[in-house]
């Protein structure tokens, strides 16, 4: 989203060469509940499609939505000559807007799209650890009527994951939210910095409903989610049912052991689901407060249509909020954009809680700086800050964040970029990095462009 004169920007990151290994090694675990697969070259070509990193997962999911927007945004200009008056302009957003969300609703449970996004967040997280996964999606599955959800993980696979990466396992359950704010991201991002100007809203707005809902249900509405699938064999049951009070439950306690979960009600293997029943009251009462807080997500004018606000003259600006679970508790952030004579930033604020405490960190971003003229732009963003020590849960000590990442575009023709990122952290909680450890990340891919 960094070519200005580029309204659009699709991205494929086919190349994701740390997480390669994990992906064919989660692959290679299919069916052998010791994690002990070895991968061959067919895992790797299996992974590479069937388990993709989260980074991959939004790029993809993104794509296909801006598309869908991109295509119904010009089919509205098409029918209503927009320019002919107020009525016409009126009728140009509300049909670009409608015919979005058609698209939208068409692919929720679809491959690629925002169901498959979902549960690909819970998968990428496992696949770093070998542990092996399914979900079952197709191109157009929308009308069978099925709940999809991660099945096909072993009770052992999950014990093993819990013992060796606690922390992980937390964040790996609430994945599925922090994947989908990504990609609600990444169309703000470009309808600001691109000023693509598709009708979107819906997208966000939507996915905001969903995971609020799902984030700040009731006890209720927690407890009878957890009643589906609960008479599954081991493979076929959802790897946790309802995310945030298995989250809860989990982060609270990360050195229980996970057979301590006991035997599930049909007595075939662990008792995954649960429900708000089986918290203890200091458990309830941050569930309470931390689902009582989704409405943050809710503090910017972009959900409003307002997609580049102007200061004066050549300056603009925007906002947003995310608030999302981790693998430590919490994190409320606000992101500024600026476009300040068509020099373009980003700066931002986080904080992230634990139980009772809380850390800082500060974000700062140039987007489509180029380098060699009409050849060579590039992206930088830099977090730096703290975080809860180890990400514990309840830790009043604080460990340094530091993150940065580099993304580099060549213009081989006027529709396709060479793209390749280079992200670099410290031990931490950073969105869409799936590893809480130290790392460089490589990867690499291809862009293509549309203009206007």
């Amino acid at each position: 989203a960094q070519d200005s004169t580029a309204r659009v920007n699709l991205k494929l990151l086919p190349i994701d060469l740390l997480y390669m290994k994990a992906a064919a090694t989660s692959n290679a675990n299919h069916e052998k509940p010791n994690l002990d697969g070895k991968a061959t070259i067919g895992n790797y070509i299996k992974g590479s499609f069937g388990n993709m990193s989260m980074q991959q997962s939004v790029a993809l999911t993104t794509n296909i939505n801006q598309v869908a927007a991109y295509g119904g945004d010009k089919l509205a200009k098409w029918l209503w000559k927009p320019k002919q008056g107020i009525g016409r302009k009126i009728g140009y957003h509300a049909t670009g807007q409608l015919l979005w969300a058609g698209s939208f609703l068409l692919s929720f449970s679809s491959l690629y799209g925002d169901t498959w996004l979902h549960e690909n967040g819970h998968r990428a997280v496992m696949n770093l650890r070998g542990v092996a996964s399914t979900y079952d999606s197709k191109i157009i599955s929308f009308i069978d009527g099925n709940t999809k959800n991660v099945s096909g993980v072993y009770d052992v696979a999950l014990a093993k994951f819990k013992v060796e990466h606690p922390q992980e396992f937390a964040r790996m359950l609430v994945a599925g939210g922090e994947i989908q704010l990504a990609a609600k991201y990444n169309m703000q991002f470009d309808n600001f910095f691109n000023n693509a100007q598709l009708p979107t809203e819906l997208y966000s707005i939507a996915g905001n409903f969903f995971i609020q809902n799902y984030f700040s249900a009731d006890n209720q509405n927690v407890n009878s989610t957890n009643t589906y699938g609960n008479e599954n064999s081991e493979l076929q049951r959802d790897f946790t049912g309802h995310d945030y009070s298995g989250w809860i439950y989990h982060l609270s306690r990360p050195k229980e052991n996970y057979y301590a979960l006991g035997v599930a009600p049909n007595g075939k293997g662990v008792d995954r689901y649960i429900n708000t029943t089986r918290l203890n009251a200091d458990e309830l009462n941050y569930y309470d407060k931390v689902r009582g807080q989704a409405w943050l997500n809710w503090l910017s004018p972009m959900y409003f249509g307002f997609r580049r606000i102007r200061i004066k003259g050549d300056f603009y600006a925007n906002f947003l909020t995310q608030y999302q679970p981790t693998s430590f508790g919490v994190d409320k952030n606000v992101t500024f954009f600026l476009d300040i004579n068509k020099n373009k930033y980003l700066a931002g604020l986080h904080i992230y809680q634990n139980r009772s405490n809380n850390f800082y960190a500060i974000d700062a971003g140039i987007v489509g700086k180029k380098i060699i003229p009409k050849k060579l732009t590039a992206d930088v963003f830099v977090t730096i800050g703290t975080q809860p020590q180890n990400q514990e849960f309840r830790t009043d000590k604080s460990a340094l964040l530091a993150y940065t990442k580099l993304n580099a575009y060549y213009k081989i023709s006027k529709h396709w970029d060479a793209m390749a990122t280079l992200s670099i952290k410290s031990k931490g909680w950073v969105t869409t990095e799936e590893n809480l450890n130290s790392s460089v990340r490589p990867r690499l891919g291809v862009r293509y462009n549309i203009y206007k």
